[in-house]
């Protein structure tokens, strides 16, 4: 982001995958016609590792 704003370059994002609230000198331009994807998140049954749960919560709490 930081090389973006500073001219350095061009980027193709998923719109929610960004804020460029600190970021004043990049333009968000949207890719027409409108292209859509899906992300799924998968996990061992049973996996109670710290790291694992956590990411898991995270991404629950972000649907």
């Amino acid at each position: 982001m930081e090389m973006l704003n500073e001219g350095m370059g061009v980027s193709v994002v998923m719109d929610k995958s960004f804020d460029l609230t600190n970021y004043p000198n990049i333009a968000v331009i949207p890719i027409i016609p409108k292209k859509s994807s899906q992300l799924a998140f998968i996990k061992r049954k049973g996996d109670m590792v710290p790291v694992v749960n956590l990411f898991w919560e995270f991404a629950r709490n972000r649907t």
